[in-house]
Formats: C-alpha cells, sequence, structure tokens
C-alpha cells in the first residue's frame, strides 16, 4: 500500500497457509519508490479509503476457521471432495440457528487521534452461504470479507468489494434453482456501501457453468478476483480459477450490475493484480507456472498486447511452486512507471546463498512511434 505521505508498505506473510490464519506478518517501507526497504516505524500510517464521515476504512475483520460442532447438526446443500485435495461443504446460512460465525465486522481509523473502531456490519447477501472445510471446519463470513480487503475500491464515493466464496446463485428468486450444481466451487460476488462501511448490499455475481466448467482436480471455480476501473468508465475484472487453470478477464459497463462473457487471458495465473497507470496504460501483472506482465492502451480493457515473460532465479531446475508464490502486486510510481512486487525463492543474498526474498521491480512503460 501507500501511505499517507507518499511511501510504500509491503507486508510479507510469515507461516504455512492455512485456514486458521495464524501467519504472521512483517512490514517493510521504501521512501525512494522501492529501491531500498528499512522496518515500519510508528510515523509510516498506510493510506485506506476515506469515508464521508471523515473516517478512514480499514477493511474487515480475520477470523480463523475452527472446529464446531454445531454444524454437525446440519445438513449441507452442496459438498466437494477430491482426495488428497479438498473437502468442502456448503450450507445456507439461514439454516444455520447458531449466529457466531454469520457475522462481519470491519474496522475504521480515526485520521486526527489513529483510534481504531470495530463494528459489525449489515451484509444483504441474498442466500448467504456458510462453508465448511474438512468435516467441521467453519470458515467465518468475516473472514470471506477480509482475505478480499485488498479488492476494496472506491467508485464516485461508494466502497466496493468483490469477494469470492463457495455459494448459491443470489439473484434466482427461489432456493431451488439457488442452488445449483457448481454451488460447492467459487464464485465471486461484488457488495457495494453507501453508508461508510455499516451497510454491504450484494450488487451481482460471476459463478462457473458448463463452458467454464473445468474438470482438472486443481480446478477451484472463480475466486481471487480483481477490479479496476477503467479510462472509459467500465470496470474490469480479473481472476483465477485453480492452479494451473485459466485466468478470466470479465466486463461491466453498469457498476458491476452485468458482467461481459468471461475472456480467457491466459492458461494459467492466481491472484492477478491490475493498475491504471497515469498516462492511460493498463498494466496487469500475474502468475503459476511463469510470471507475466501484460499492457494495453485501449482505454476499454479489451484488446491486450502479448505478454511479457519475467524469469526467476530457481525457474530452469525447479518446480513452478517452489520458485516463487507468484503474487504480486502493482502500485504507481510515476505517470509512466509502476513498481512490481514479488517473490523469488532463489534469490542470491549477499553471500551468494538463495534465500526466498521480496523483490520490487520498476515497470516503464513507452509508447511508439
Amino acid at each position: 500500500r501507500k501511505t499517507e505521505n507518499g511511501d510504500f508498505i509491503t507486508s510479507v506473510t510469515i507461516g504455512t497457509d492455512t485456514i486458521a490464519y495464524e501467519q504472521s506478518y512483517i512490514e517493510k517501507v521504501s521512501r525512494d519508490n522501492g529501491k531500498t526497504w528499512e522496518d515500519k516505524i510508528e510515523s509510516d500510517l498506510c493510506k485506506y479509503p476515506v469515508m464521508n464521515n471523515g473516517k478512514l476504512f480499514k477493511g474487515f475483520v480475520m477470523k480463523g476457521a475452527e472446529h464446531k460442532e454445531y454444524i454437525n447438526r446440519y445438513k449441507p446443500a452442496k459438498s466437494i471432495y477430491i482426495e488428497n485435495k479438498i473437502d468442502k461443504k456448503v450450507y445456507f446460512a439461514s439454516d444455520v440457528i447458531e449466529d457466531e460465525d454469520k457475522k462481519v465486522y470491519a474496522v475504521e481509523i480515526d485520521p486526527i487521534t489513529r483510534e481504531e473502531t470495530t463494528f459489525e456490519c449489515n451484509v444483504n447477501f441474498p442466500y448467504m452461504p456458510l462453508s465448511v472445510y474438512n468435516k467441521d471446519m467453519v470458515y467465518p463470513l468475516t473472514t470471506v470479507f477480509a482475505l478480499n480487503n485488498c479488492t476494496i475500491k472506491t467508485f464516485d464515493d461508494e466502497l466496493y468489494i468483490s469477494v469470492y466464496t463457495s455459494g448459491f446463485k443470489s439473484n434466482e428468486e427461489c432456493r431451488e434453482n439457488a442452488n445449483f450444481d457448481y454451488a460447492a466451487y467459487y464464485s465471486i460476488y461484488i457488495f457495494k456501501s453507501k453508508d461508510c462501511g455499516r451497510t454491504w448490499n450484494y450488487i451481482s455475481q460471476v459463478s462457473i457453468d458448463d463452458e467454464t466448467y473445468n474438470p482438472h482436480r486443481h480446478f477451484e471455480g472463480c475466486c481471487e478476483p480483481m477490479m479496476n476501473r477503467m479510462p472509459d468508465g467500465s470496470i474490469v475484472m480479473l481472476y483465477r480459477t485453480g492452479n494451473p487453470n485459466p485466468l478470466y478477464m470479465v466486463r461491466s459497463e453498469d457498476m458491476c450490475k452485468t458482467w461481459s462473457k468471461p475472456k480467457k487471458m491466459d492458461d494459467f495465473g492466481v491472484f492477478p493484480q491490475i493498475l491504471t497507470l497515469s498516462n492511460g496504460v493498463t498494466l496487469i501483472s500475474y502468475g503459476r507456472e511463469v510470471m507475466k506482465i501484460n499492457a494495453t492502451s485501449d482505454p476499454t480493457g479489451i484488446n491486450w498486447q502479448e505478454p511479457v515473460k519475467m524469469e526467476l532465479s530457481g525457474e530452469k531446475d525447479k518446480l513452478p511452486l517452489s520458485y516463487s508464490c507468484f503474487y504480486t502486486s502493482l502500485n504507481e510510481t510515476g505517470p509512466d512507471t509502476a513498481m512490481l512486487v514479488y517473490s523469488d525463492f532463489y534469490y542470491p543474498n549477499e553471500n551468494g546463498d538463495k534465500v526466498k526474498t521480496i523483490l520490487s521491480r520498476e515497470i516503464r512503460v513507452s509508447f511508439e512511434d
């Protein structure tokens, strides 16, 4: 993220990737557009969206999934089991009496005192789902939102978020139709808040269908979305479908109410990042099997040039997942430049040892005559 004084903060997760979310974090700050990094100090304040009440919206509260006996009293609406891969069930939240895992919490910051206040949100989510992993590990709804804090956007002074979870067709008129064949796979749901994050209203969703379903055992559905407002005013959203499974793009010309037919952007791609620079060029970064960057000067985001591959240190002799996590970050550093942050697991340190490293790199855009 940018800081309030224009520097950059990079947050790195340390630990095993599990839904218990017991990882720790380290944060580093760059005061020279990514050339050097140092420890964060108290005056390094993240820049968060400013709401109409003058407060800053920090995001939603993360809470790890836990084993809950109560869920065994209920019957799931859909389930999926892939040996040594996934054991997941999805319930209609309205069927579950216990409400502790159906609540959503967010945090706002007073810009003057820096005091943080946690409040409960009212989420209008038709056919709200509740996901359970590994027999009885209930995944809290607040974490569904918190996992997507990085997707929060401000469009026309209103807060938007794109979240992903196993779930139902929220735009159907009856419950039977809402429980569609792919409910146990991920769908993307778009929400909007007009009242400073207190109420979040469902707008639309993007789900898989018979055309985009892939029987590959690592297929996940529509997940890890990232939205961007294009120069023509449309909204472009990129999303992952698995590893390795295709990266897709959809467009909305009515502020996320409806979406175009999915367009395949590449054969792979996790957590894609998208950024429009001040010069009108839009960049995307993504990876896994390899890392790529692409660009377009098309204000609609429909037409893109051929992607550029980025070389990583362990690429020639290691398996893909062992030489990077392929999760990237993009931030504008000037009208023609952006900073890309990414991981390289075999980058030589000052002693020549190949170690896990977080790197920042400048991307410079130039125009052909």
